[in-house]
């Protein structure tokens, strides 16, 4: 009875220890994983950052610039306004297709300059 006790004890600890072992592992693999989260967060957090100010206006137009673009002279900028609202489309008229629309605006660009 003895050596049966003394079996399962020493069977026991193997087993915690091997448990242990395991446990331990995993813990080194969880952290090394945390790690290199934490460095991939921080590149993203940085490119995010560089996309905020590589699209900020001020930036845009200074590259614009050293690209070799420029600005247009304010005398030659013009801007339609609307002088009347536009009419909304009656909802009892049939669609048109976009073939006849296409003819019509064929026709009111064909004099244009």
């Amino acid at each position: 009875m003895a050596f049966l006790f003394a079996f399962l004890l020493v069977a026991a600890l193997i087993a915690a220890v091997t448990f242990h072992v395991a446990l331990a592992q995993n813990q080194v693999e969880l952290d090394r994983l945390e790690k290199r989260v934490d460095v991939e967060q921080r590149k993203y957090d940085k490119l995010m950052g560089d996309v905020a100010l590589s699209s900020a206006p001020d930036h845009i137009r200074s590259r614009a610039l050293e690209l070799g673009m420029v600005e247009p002279d304010p005398a030659n900028v013009s801007f339609e306004v609307a002088t009347e609202p536009a009419v909304p489309a009656d909802p009892e008229s049939p669609p048109t297709s976009s073939l006849a629309s296409w003819e019509e605006v064929k026709d009111q660009i064909a004099g244009a300059p």
